[in-house]
């Protein structure tokens, strides 16, 4: 599957008090969602190279802006996004967790929603990488996540509660 990530320039939304959500699925647990993570890192390799970082790729977490008027159920996916946790681009700044203006496309389409998906950084700079991922073992593979859990848990911390789309 093609999926391709570029940096959106001059997003001038974001303020310290705008408020991001991130979706959560019937499965949603950490483990899930550093697999995730790990199966678009090297779609940001093109993003890295224009923000001029080093690296292959990042571990980010996919949030949408949530601003007055919309409700979050505009931004569910489908039936297997149960519910979602907001937080604020404060407490992102202040936990020093980036956040990217993103568009993101899938076989050449644009993503639901794209023009209000954003990124929350949880890595640029990683040990594990879907290839070592891909090919290891069980046991090995649940070592790898082990090894990223602390930056995906300091970076869900941030998240309130989780609340039903409906």
């Amino acid at each position: 599957m093609s999926f391709s990530v570029r940096l959106r320039h001059r997003d001038l939304r974001l303020t310290d008090d705008t408020h991001v959500m991130l979706r959560l699925g019937t499965d949603a647990d950490v483990d899930q969602t550093i697999k995730g993570s790990l199966g678009h890192y090297f779609g940001y390799a093109d993003v890295l190279t224009e923000l001029g970082l080093q690296g292959s790729g990042a571990l980010t977490l996919s949030v949408y802006l949530l601003e007055a008027g919309l409700s979050p159920i505009e931004f569910r996916a489908g039936p297997f996004q149960n519910s979602y946790r907001t937080t604020t681009v404060r407490q992102a700044n202040d936990a020093g967790i980036p956040i990217w203006a993103t568009d993101i496309t899938v076989e050449g389409r644009p993503l639901a929603n794209s023009a209000d998906h954003f990124d929350l950084v949880v890595s640029t700079n990683s040990d594990v990488l879907p290839d070592a991922y891909a090919a290891a073992g069980k046991s090995e593979r649940r070592r790898l996540r082990d090894l990223l859990r602390p930056q995906f848990d300091h970076a869900l911390a941030l998240f309130g509660p989780p609340q039903p789309f409906d």
